[in-house]
């Protein structure tokens, strides 16, 4: 007896256990395919926000440097911050803004590059008071660089994105 009770319900558990099992992967994919769009958006958010540093830590470096061909702060888009104070402000609010979507690796380069350029805003204040300190300045805006380039590295290693 049950033995034929078994028969009959086997394929029944068998078709529900398979049903719940795509179910549970299915939901799961779906999570995993939002959390990596949410990513991606942030990414790009925090991206553009890099690019302009770098543009503007370029610019500073040829502001110092001179020559003819380097873009200095005059040639920078209008839409760009003109200060490293300015540059810092709008870095903290798309960290806080995009918070959630980032690692803690992430959020650590991004705040290892604020504080980096909290001290730009302390040379810029230093060489706006002693204009003999200017090329001491090439010094902060590569070290400024340097972390741009590891945000957008944590970065993209984090999303496994290729080079």
């Amino acid at each position: 007896m049950d033995a034929e009770i078994f028969k009959y319900l086997s394929p029944l558990i068998a078709a529900a256990l398979a049903s719940w099992l795509t179910y549970f992967f299915a939901v799961r994919q779906h999570k995993h395919e939002i959390l990596i769009k949410e990513k991606l958006a942030a990414f790009k958010v925090v991206q553009e926000r890099l690019v302009a540093i770098r543009r503007y830590c370029e610019a500073g470096i040829a502001e110092i440097e001179g020559g003819d061909f380097n873009p200095n702060f005059e040639a920078l888009p209008d839409t760009d911050a003109r200060s490293a104070l300015l540059h810092s402000t709008a870095l903290r609010y798309v960290i806080d803004a995009n918070r959630i979507w980032l690692s803690d690796e992430e959020i650590k380069a991004l705040n290892d590059l604020s504080s980096q350029i909290g001290m730009l805003c302390s040379m810029e204040l230093a060489i706006s008071a002693d204009l003999s300190l200017k090329k001491t300045g090439v010094s902060g805006y590569s070290a400024a660089i340097r972390e741009v380039d590891t945000c957008i590295k944590t970065m993209r290693d984090e999303l496994n994105l290729p080079r």
